[in-house]
């Protein structure tokens, strides 16, 4: 059975719940107004627009669909999105009188998708995206009593404790029975690690929290955070 994220219990916790989803949906808002963006290539969006209310739907219907066996939730509420964006354009171009230089269906399709592509490069898309990033990180970070400042201080300073702490972090990551421990009983499980990988229970448990906070991080839909986490590549 797949280690399920906050965001993913959540989601599976709130689908009957009417008002918990409609909280959700408000919360998400700007994830969802990113991802139509990255589709659409339309740098500005509003409630007026087609593309806001399509992919508002999307998401919606991502929410009542989502397995929670088969992935992370925002990776596959952003492919609903996409799909439902692109499925749209091709309906409203059955419809349309304009005429673009495509010679078939297919290359009309590629032409859209490529087009769409390029807007992600936008640096304005890119710096919204890292901020929703960041806020959704300090949110997973305060359920666990961590702040983004108290990290950057109890984070290791020297490459090899770093590349210890990242080894441990990639074993957990990695057993399922281990990552449901973090989760569930809120321990992290140094003795496993110091059996298992020969790395000293003292010299990890000082980095508990930067342990729990990168295991969050490998775990969750974080892009961009990740990129700068060296260790991960």
């Amino acid at each position: 059975m797949r280690d399920l994220t906050t965001i993913d219990q959540r989601v599976v916790a709130i689908r009957n719940d009417p008002q918990a989803v409609d909280t959700f949906i408000s919360e998400y808002t700007p994830f969802v107004i990113s991802c139509a963006r990255k589709v659409s290539g339309k740098y500005w969006l509003d409630e007026q627009q087609d593309e806001y209310s399509t992919a508002l739907y999307a998401f919606l219907c991502a929410i009542q669909a989502y397995d929670a066996q088969k992935g992370k939730f925002l990776t596959f509420a952003k492919n609903v999105i996409r799909t439902q964006l692109i499925d749209e354009h091709r309906k409203n171009q059955k419809h349309s009188n304009r005429n673009i230089p495509i010679e078939n269906s297919k290359e009309q399709e590629n032409y859209f998708i490529c087009s769409a592509s390029l807007e992600q490069f936008y640096r304005e898309d890119d710096a919204e995206y890292r901020r929703w990033e960041i806020r959704q990180f300090k949110q997973e970070l305060a359920l666990w009593g961590i702040t983004l400042d108290e990290l950057l201080t109890v984070s290791p300073k020297h490459f090899f404790t770093r590349t210890l702490c990242c080894r441990a972090v990639d074993f957990v990551y990695k057993r399922p029975d281990l990552s449901n421990q973090v989760l569930k009983k809120r321990t992290f499980p140094f003795a496993e690690i110091e059996k298992s990988l020969k790395i000293p229970k003292k010299k990890l448990e000082r980095f508990r929290k930067y342990l729990i906070a990168m295991l969050i991080l490998k775990a969750g839909d974080y892009e961009y955070l990740k990129a700068y986490v060296s260790e991960w590549r």
